[in-house]
């Protein structure tokens, strides 16, 4: 009986290699919603607790290459050389604003959406400390990075879960 069963355990484990060399490459950094028309996908690529912002007001930054990107970070707020940028993509920085305290973040969504006339929808959930917690005594200003499909955007506009308006920006034609 235990050679019959070594059998079936040896031609099963030669299937299911088999099977797996049939397998298409998975994309693990590719994947991600599926996007209609008039919609693309937003790919958080950093964040940072001290991006330096001087107001409490949220801002949204533009930039439609690395070369943009890297250019404006000069004083490696982001540690850009840490991690792979894409060369078709183009960027967002979204900044919270300065906070008096830790316990902050935004969540992007992971889909925006595109109007007629070129403006970038964005949304993001802003999330703050409760009350009752316990946060680091330390002033922050936070800011994520994320990419997405270069286009003729015209704006960025980004907005909290609520649909309040926080922050865009104008982006200027070349």
């Amino acid at each position: 009986m235990k050679p019959l069963v070594r059998l079936v355990v040896a031609v099963a484990m030669i299937a299911s290699l088999g099977a797996c060399s049939w397998m298409p490459p998975l994309k693990f950094w590719d994947t991600g919603p599926k996007v209609g028309p008039g919609e693309v996908k937003v790919r958080e690529l950093r964040r940072s607790l001290l991006c330096g912002t001087p107001s409490e007001a949220a801002v949204v930054r533009y930039f439609p290459t690395v070369e943009a990107l890297t250019s404006w970070d000069s004083e490696d707020i982001l540690h850009l050389d840490r991690i792979e940028l894409p060369s078709d993509r183009a960027f967002v920085l979204v900044e919270q604003g300065r906070r008096q305290t830790g316990g902050y973040s935004i969540e992007l969504r992971k889909t925006a959406r595109v109007d007629e006339q070129g403006t970038l929808h964005m949304s993001a959930e802003w999330l703050e400390p409760g009350e009752d917690r316990m946060v680091t005594q330390i002033i922050t200003s936070l800011c994520v990075l994320a990419s997405v499909k270069p286009e003729p955007y015209t704006r960025v506009e980004l907005v909290d879960k609520n649909g309040t308006f926080r922050a865009g920006v104008d982006i200027p034609k070349d």
